[in-house]
């Protein structure tokens, strides 16, 4: 599946819960011209910046974003068996090195990382601690969260008509979430599943714990809409211009996002 032009996206930041959000195309950042590129991009404090991509591009980017790649990351992408998962891999982890060169102003192929002792990536850059992000990618989509007022998770979730939702909801939910779904028809079902997915991931990311977390735990409700809060956390859910995808991401009460 290629990327068709979709229709014209604004060229300024568009702050949370404003629609639609489009997804940028599967091309290297120094070929998008809009106004957000023209400069160094800033982050200012208490604003996180979301950035939306389609994955599917053509060699050549393929080729330039694996170039982007340290050993390491060029390994873990020889160990994906599936050659349309491998080039989305790539595509993934070189538009991550791009955008937050665009922060850092370095070099995107000079940035490091390091995993937390969870799995958790961070950048690795003397003088730039300050800085956060989290990325997550489905099917061919793609998610960038950036921070730097605090820990920051971003989750997507392509609606994968194959899953058993309702089986896994059972499994990994809190028991009232997995009730509350047998009373829905299919679609809502497996959308309210969707949902309630991307809310939890996203938030155990922004902890630094993974799914080891919990995803039993802060059940989501049906009735929650844009956003839901807990102690530490909230959860802002993003509603885009195409269906069949949910996502959110998880931030510190304080901040607001911006699709960028």
């Amino acid at each position: 599946m290629r990327w068709a032009e979709p229709p014209q996206r604004p060229m300024s930041p568009s702050f949370g819960p404003g629609l639609p959000l489009y997804f940028r195309p599967p091309q290297a950042l120094r070929q998008q011209t809009d106004s957000m590129l023209a400069e160094t991009i800033a982050c200012p404090e208490n604003i996180v910046h979301v950035w939306g991509f389609h994955l599917d591009a053509q060699p050549e980017m393929l080729s330039y974003w694996l170039s982007l790649l340290s050993t390491e990351e060029r390994q873990r992408a020889e160990r994906i068996v599936q050659p349309q998962q491998v080039a989305r891999w790539v595509a993934a982890h070189g538009l991550k090195r791009e955008v937050l060169s665009l922060y850092l102003q370095k070099a995107a192929h000079e940035l490091r990382f390091v995993a937390l002792p969870d799995g958790k990536p961070v950048l690795h850059q003397p003088g730039h601690e300050k800085w956060h992000f989290n990325l997550s990618h489905s099917h061919q989509r793609l998610l960038i969260a950036v921070s730097c007022s605090g820990p920051v998770g971003v989750d997507i979730e392509y609606h994968d008509p194959s899953r058993p939702f309702l089986a896994l909801a059972q499994r990994f939910f809190h028991p009232d979430e997995a009730a509350a779904m047998t009373t829905m028809n299919e679609t809502l079902a497996r959308t309210q599943f969707y949902r309630t997915w991307v809310a939890k991931e996203a938030l155990l990311k922004a902890q630094g714990t993974g799914l080891r977390g919990g995803l039993s735990r802060w059940p989501v409700s049906a009735t929650e809409t844009g956003k839901m809060q807990t102690t530490s956390w909230t959860v802002h859910w993003l509603t885009f211009s195409e269906p069949g995808f949910s996502a959110a991401v998880a931030m510190r009460p304080e901040n607001q996002w911006c699709w960028v």
